[in-house]
Order: structure tokens, then sequence, then C-alpha cells
């Protein structure tokens, strides 16, 4: 709800300050009407606009029809020009490609096999088709496809940090301590009994080193 309201808020000072602009405009072709000979400079102190604004919406206003009320308002900032796409032909023989790797390679091909695969390809070069210059673009290619999917990454497990001068249990075997002798069972008993130990750690001392004595007795090397 309190997204909408910004949203409306927004419009309604975009819409406001349109209109502002039109004003302006609106002014600027009158007094281009009234006087043409004028300086770019008295048109901006007469329509309080810099001289930037006022060479733009000059060359604009003498190009279209003055009787138009569409002059004056702003010109979209969407693009113009439509997106580059790569030819269908290619989309598939990239797919063709992944399919049945070419030049009897006996592995699914990547986008860096298929960047190089694709200008040794009879049919794309003599249709004067572009070529991709990138594996990255490839790459793209295939996932628009759908011939590589992505990985779904694992959430982590991080282990529990342990806290300082703590008990840690461990398990530990002294093979020294076993005799040829003593039979298998007697040395798992054995080992079983000292498998269970506790070590504690203990906090270690902060030494910080000493430092570098320097030498005044040197002389000062000359040059």
């Amino acid at each position: 709800m309190e997204q909408k309201r910004r949203l409306c808020a927004f419009r309604e000072e975009e819409n406001s300050l349109e209109e502002e602009w039109m004003g302006d405009r609106a002014l600027l072709r009158d007094l281009l009407q009234k006087s043409p000979q004028a300086s770019p400079r008295e048109l901006a102190q007469a329509t309080g606009r810099s001289l930037s604004w006022v060479k733009k919406w000059r060359k604009r206003l003498a190009e279209g029809d003055p009787s138009d009320s569409q002059l004056v308002c702003s010109r979209s900032r969407a693009q113009h020009a439509p997106y580059f796409r790569w030819d269908i032909r290619l989309t598939q023989r990239i797919m063709e490609m992944r399919l049945a790797p070419p030049e009897h390679l006996k592995r699914v091909p990547g986008p860096r096999a298929l960047l190089y695969a694709l200008p040794r390809d009879p049919e794309l070069p003599a249709a004067r088709i572009p070529l991709p210059r990138s594996s990255r673009t490839i790459w793209k290619i295939l996932h628009a496809t759908g011939c590589l999917l992505t990985r779904c990454k694992e959430p982590p497990h991080p282990s529990e940090l342990r806290a300082p001068v703590a008990e840690i249990q461990m398990d530990c075997k002294d093979v020294g301590s076993v005799s040829p002798e003593q039979s298998p069972a007697s040395a798992s008993a054995s080992l079983s009994s000292k498998s269970a130990l506790s070590v504690t750690q203990e906090p270690r001392s902060l030494c910080w080193p000493k430092p570098a004595r320097i030498s005044t007795n040197k002389r000062p090397w000359k040059r």
C-alpha cells in the first residue's frame, strides 16, 4: 500500500514538472515566432533556462511544424532501435551441434567447443549469418534454449565455533603400547580404556617480538 502511494505521488510530481516544461517550450516557440533573430542568450534570459536547453529546443522546434501541439512534449526515453537478436538458424545449429557433436567429438561440446566449430560449419558462413565471438554468448543461447540448466546452490552448513578453554573428547590409539604377545581382545580393551580422553586447551600467552636495535655509530653514506 505504501509503495502504491509513493508511486502515485511520483507520477503526480512528474506530471506537474512536465506541464511546467511544456509551458517553457511553448514560450520559447512564441519568442522564436516574434523575434527569430534573437540570440540564444536573450532567449535563455527570457525563458529562465540554460543556453544548452535553448539551443536543443530551438533546433527541435525548427525541424517540426510550429502549429503542432505535440512538438513541445517530451520525447520518449525508451530505446527506439530494436534489440539485437541472433538468427534463428544460428540457434538451431547450436542446438544440433550440442545434441550431435561435430567432427567426431566424443563428448558433449561446451561453449568453447561450439565457438571453435561454428566458423567451420559450411552452411552458416555461406548464408552470411553473423556468428558470436565469445563463449559467453553461446552460453547464454544454451541457457535460453534449455540445453544448459543452472545448478541450485546448496545452503552452507557451517560448524559451530567452540568456546575458548573448552574440553574436547578425542579417540587416540597408541600402537607402541600394545605388545605382540598381547591378544587382540585384550589389546582392544586396553585401547578402548585409553580412547576417551579430555584435553583442555590452554590460552597461549601473547609474546610480542622485540624491536631490532638500530646502530647510530655508522657514518652517513655520501655520494
